[in-house]
């Protein structure tokens, strides 16, 4: 296990934390990591003016071995960022941004010929913007959000001279915002082939 962390701060008003916690074992391993910094009141003007930077970001990894024929590998991501607009703008003071994502796969051999695989992606996005509490436009649209979930299963094969694999899949993406919209795709995939010497007979 390996742990290592770092603190800072500053004047006026700055701070900054970066973590990350590792494990490594003969059959697992994960890896941890945080990250946090906030400035505050930039030039010393006020924060609440939208003079500020803020930005967060979480990460894990790692791969689980449930026996030799069976693992599973994940990977997650999370992450704000917060900007002043530095009076820029008559309207907002500041714009955010929020995304994750998390992707799985796992992988199951049935025999020495035959393997059994699996996917599932997912991403998510959220941007709006805070209004400055006396502007007359808060009727403008500031929220913008993004879905996306794919997951994925197959089968592959092997016997001497024949090799093959069908895989299938399925796509949601949402949106909402400017521009509302769902939309749903699946597909299907297959290819085999026969080798007999240098010769190759193959469909997909």
């Amino acid at each position: 296990t390996y742990f290592e962390g770092k603190i800072g701060g500053g004047f006026p008003n700055l701070f900054l934390g970066d973590f990350a916690l590792s494990r490594s074992e003969k059959n697992n391993y994960f890896n941890f990591e945080f990250f946090h910094e906030t400035i505050n009141g930039y030039g010393l003007n006020e924060s609440s003016k939208g003079f500020f930077n803020n930005e967060t970001n979480l990460n894990l990894d790692g791969t689980i071995n449930f026996s030799q024929n069976f693992n599973l590998d994940f990977f997650g991501e999370y992450s704000i960022y917060q900007f002043g607009l530095q009076s820029l703008s008559p309207v907002f003071y500041s714009t955010n941004l929020q995304q994750g994502n998390l992707d799985l796969t796992t992988n199951f051999v049935c025999s020495d010929s035959l393997q059994l695989y699996g996917k599932i992606d997912t991403e998510y996005s959220s941007w709006f913007a805070s209004f400055i509490p006396t502007s007359e436009n808060s009727s403008l649209q500031a929220d913008i959000l993004r879905f996306a979930f794919a997951p994925r299963l197959g089968l592959s094969g092997n016997a001497g001279i024949f090799t093959c694999y069908f895989e299938g899949g399925y796509d949601l993406f949402t949106s909402t915002g400017n521009l509302d919209s769902i939309i749903h795709r699946g597909d299907l995939l297959y290819y085999m082939d026969f080798r007999f010497g240098d010769f190759l007979l193959s469909s997909d």
